[in-house]
């Protein structure tokens, strides 16, 4: 299910996987999944998860559970180099909402419903009737039987869309670690510690032992001072 992907790039998508595999235990549930910040700010996070199946048979099983095949797949169509017919395929399903091979004018409606955003000046049952319109007008421009769309009608009308592969991108990031790291250490005090790892702990010990040879050279000219001074 991976050939033709490199080692550099699937060794990278695992880094992000396992980044929001929060309990460690090698798996993905559907909630893991659909908290990763880049798709749970998408209008279509359900479509994406739904998506999974087309990527991995077998992807979501009865507990919901992603596979890192799934999830691999599913990152390499919808990156910027992804072959155009898998995109095409993927958003294809993406609309089918009822997963009948066909867009029918409720799928359409319903997909556009989600992605469009009005002026809030603009009132809900205005909103309604420009969706249905679009809905409308884009039967009748791309439905060859003028009923519903075909994966080949969807096809010839994502080829004169010029930025379609590049607007048919998921791009997720490795996770953030949100606990203290190793660069700042804290002390069992509560209190955080002066120096960093690195640089910083070099420098502190040296001020500390700079400190000391001063103390030190002190101590011994008072010594030479007593040494020198006359007993009466």
């Amino acid at each position: 299910m991976l050939t033709g992907m490199g080692k550099e790039y699937i060794s990278k998508v695992y880094e992000i996987w396992s980044s929001y595999d929060a309990n460690n235990d090698g798996k993905m549930s559907k909630e893991e999944f659909l908290d990763i910040p880049e798709i749970k700010a998408n209008p279509l996070k359900e479509g994406l998860y739904q998506l999974l199946d087309l990527a991995s048979s077998g992807a979501g099983d009865q507990e919901e559970e992603v596979t890192f095949n799934a999830f691999v797949v599913l990152l390499s169509v919808m990156s910027l180099d992804g072959p155009l017919d898998k995109k095409m395929l993927y958003a294809f399903r993406l609309i089918d909402t009822g997963d009948d091979g066909r867009i029918d004018e409720q799928d359409l409606y319903e997909y556009l419903k989600v992605i469009t955003r009005f002026d809030p000046s603009v009132e809900a049952d205005k909103q309604d009737l420009l969706v249905r319109q679009a809905v409308g007008n884009t039967i009748a421009e791309s439905a060859s039987n003028g009923l519903f769309i075909t994966l080949e009608d969807f096809q010839k009308s994502m080829f004169v869309c010029d930025d379609f592969a590049q607007r048919f991108t998921l791009n997720l990031k490795k996770k953030r670690l949100t606990k203290k790291s190793d660069k700042y250490k804290v002390q069992e005090s509560g209190e955080e510690m002066r120096s960093r790892p690195g640089k910083d702990t070099e420098d502190g010990p040296k001020e500390e032992k700079k400190e000391e040879e001063a103390e030190g050279e002190g101590d011994e000219g008072d010594d030479k001072e007593k040494e020198e001074r006359p007993s009466n």
